[in-house]
């Protein structure tokens, strides 16, 4: 076979394997201009939480046209909604500072659907339908305290395995059960979950979910030592040793091997790698159950 012909293979090759690469990254196209009422809400928002729309403006969020009322409008009878908001006061448009994964699910289908597949789905769930955890909060941390027994939950359990948000007589969430950072938190609709936990509120950026610092917040301490492993890991000696150099950006399905030297939790629990698929089911490829005295295939 003459130098030419060999050449010409390797660029065909190059090119089927460049196209079927580009098949396998997840695709998402949209972009809309912003309603008169989203731009009223920036204007307002702007000067009273400048950082909340700075983040959204350096969002993909931003760059796709998703506004403040995609995600935080409400439907007149929703139990939460209301026009505490004064820009939307004596108007149709009514809105909520919460945002459960029904509303993500509107664009993120795929995503809502694996989340409520998995571990974290039930993390708050597990806690109220177990009396031992409830002992161990209220009776044995809380002290039976008539003022501040809910302080365990509150500072604790609530802000990793979320909490069952309740609302006040103005439709606004109690400050004993909202704002947190739990995984698990069940909204007055009913949907449970949190997707701002991972890729927190207002960028949403897949960049800071890919990192183990995301995990880090709640996978950690002496019941479940996971980033302490890692961190004291070969995996975890190359992150803090470059971690701040790798690629965190790329889309989803294409986020692979040279972008980082070391895998990151994402990338064995979550990433699509080579032919593994994304997934928000962080569940789906554990093979052992670690929670007992002695760990079993499940």
């Amino acid at each position: 076979m003459s130098g030419i012909k060999r050449a010409m293979i390797c660029i065909l090759a190059g090119l089927v394997s460049a196209t079927f690469a580009q098949s396998n990254v997840k695709q998402l196209k949209m972009s809309k201009a912003l309603t008169d009422e989203a731009k009223t809400c920036l204007e307002c928002h702007a000067e009273e939480t400048p950082q909340i729309v700075h983040d959204w403006k350096d969002s993909r969020h931003s760059h796709l046209g998703v506004s403040c009322i995609e995600c935080h409008s409400r439907p007149a009878d929703a139990a939460d909604a209301a026009q505490n908001c004064p820009g939307v006061k004596g108007t149709d448009i009514y809105v909520s500072p919460l945002v459960s994964p029904k509303t993500c699910a509107r664009c993120h289908s795929q995503e809502a659907k694996e989340f409520s597949e998995s571990g974290h789905f039930r993390a708050r769930l597990q806690i109220e339908t177990k009396d031992g955890l409830q002992k161990l909060m209220f009776l044995h941390e809380g002290q039976s305290h008539p003022e501040f027994q809910g302080s365990p939950d509150e500072t604790g359990c609530m802000q990793c395995h979320g909490s069952r948000i309740e609302l006040d007589e103005n439709k606004r969430p109690t400050p004993e059960t909202w704002p947190n950072a739990g995984i698990g938190t069940i909204y007055p609709d009913g949907e449970v979950g949190n997707c701002a936990v991972c890729h927190t509120r207002h960028r949403f950026s897949i960049a800071e979910a890919r990192k183990p610092d995301a995990c880090a917040s709640c996978h950690m301490g002496p019941d479940h030592p996971d980033i302490e492993i890692f961190i004291s890991s070969k995996h975890g000696h190359v992150y803090q040793s470059e971690g701040d150099e790798w690629t965190y950006d790329s889309p989803p399905d294409a986020w692979e091997p040279g972008d980082y030297r070391g895998p990151t939790c994402a990338t064995c629990h979550q990433s699509g790698i080579g032919d593994l698929k994304t997934t928000h089911n962080v569940s789906e490829r554990l093979y052992w159950n670690a929670w007992a005295k002695i760990s079993k295939p499940r």
